[in-house]
């Protein structure tokens, strides 16, 4: 007991040197964020989430998966519950049993949270926690990330009529959701020309959407070495694959969202691969290497090969993504005005002050004058550094 609070001191500590509530604090919401999906410090609903709210609103992070246990993260509390049963994941007798269980011991917890911490309402980033919080009698709102393609449709009505307001991103319909754009706080990049390419990289989650594989390969066959950073399920066959590489290819464990800019800092080309699950994927990643100075590689259905083309090269196969990290090499300084194109376009079309200016309408509709006066404070851009 005694490390644990040793380690939750040593976390609030560190979490002052990086975070301070705004001037207007005192008349901030309190916004308990529940994610049934979503690590801390790493997965998207981590990222988009605090960089639309953290400005200008307290948030409490409540998670399924992660590190177990009440700490701050990046400035902001998150709490952690265990499992009903530990292994319901791993079980193949009485599954569905067990994920009904852990999904109600959910909903238990964010209940139990947003009672004790006196937040207004929680943020609910899937229909699990919606779910759990319309059947138990929690105020929430919904925040659709990512398309529920696979969810009835009365489902979804029901959801979204239940909450207190319902949002959706740009490249998925939800009938009653207001549409927020995808958003990231690009200031906390560095744009840095690069006078040469020299390594790539691919910020992934290691699932087989994501096709890691052929990154790997494809990485390990051009000219200049890779690194894949992230983690999942399949880490154990990447960090395998990576191996047979040599040292070509090596594998770096995920960092959190404040550290990703210094990580990529050190990179020229970023690769993002991905399955074929529509005809437009929006990878978040390819907005960080555009802030970075990274020139992007993408599979032909990426938001970015669709949008806009000529920013970016495509390949569908490890052998022609080595083909086109070499000619990227080789012709390294004609990219220079791609790459700048590259920045503008991400800082238009996915910087998150577009998203935050809707919000804050909507919470002004809902909480009137509590969530008033946020907006224009909203910083936003990325830094340049030659």
């Amino acid at each position: 007991m005694a490390a644990d609070k040793r380690g939750l001191l040593d976390a609030d500590r560190s979490a002052g040197r990086h975070f301070a509530l705004p001037e207007e604090g005192r008349n901030l919401l309190h916004i308990l964020i529940a994610s049934f999906h979503g690590i801390p410090g790493i997965s998207g609903g981590w990222t988009t989430p605090l960089d639309l709210l953290e400005a200008d609103h307290r948030v409490t992070y409540l998670a399924r998966r992660g590190r177990r246990g009440r700490y701050v993260l990046e400035g902001v509390e998150v709490i952690c519950p265990r499992p009903v049963i530990p292994a319901g994941e791993d079980l193949r007798i009485f599954g569905r049993l067990v994920r009904r269980m852990n999904e109600n011991g959910f909903g238990r917890a964010a209940r139990r949270v947003w009672r004790a911490s006196g937040a207004d309402f929680v943020l609910c980033l899937d229909v699990i926690s919606a779910s759990q919080c319309l059947r138990l009698g929690v105020p929430y709102a919904l925040r659709f990330h990512v398309s529920h393609s696979t969810t009835p449709s009365a489902v979804l009505e029901r959801l979204v009529s239940g909450a207190l307001f319902a949002t959706c991103v740009d490249i998925i319909e939800i009938p009653g959701a207001v549409v927020i754009p995808h958003g990231e706080d690009l200031s906390r990049f560095r744009y840095v020309e690069h006078p040469e390419a020299l390594r790539a990289v691919q910020v992934a989650t290691l699932v087989d959407v994501e096709m890691p594989e052929i990154f790997i390969r494809g990485a390990a066959g051009s000219r200049i070495p890779g690194t894949i950073v992230g983690d999942g399920p399949l880490q154990r066959a990447v960090r395998r694959l990576c191996a047979e590489t040599s040292g070509r290819v090596t594998w770096h464990p995920p960092v959190t969202r404040l550290d990703l800019p210094g990580l990529l800092g050190g990179f020229q080309i970023g690769v993002a691969t991905c399955s074929r699950i529509g005809r437009r994927v929006f990878q978040m990643k390819v907005t960080e290497y555009q802030a970075s100075g990274i020139y992007p590689l993408v599979s032909p259905w990426s938001h970015l090969a669709v949008d806009e083309p000529g920013l970016t090269r495509t390949f569908t196969t490890a052998r022609e993504l080595s083909e086109v990290i070499d000619e990227t090499v080789a012709r390294w300084p004609e990219t220079l005005e791609a790459r700048r194109a590259n920045r503008d376009y991400a800082i238009e079309r996915y910087d998150v002050r577009r998203a935050r200016e809707i919000f804050a309408d909507i919470l002004e509709s809902v909480f009137g004058s509590r969530a008033a006066g946020t907006k224009g404070r909203n910083g936003g851009g990325c830094v340049h550094q030659a």
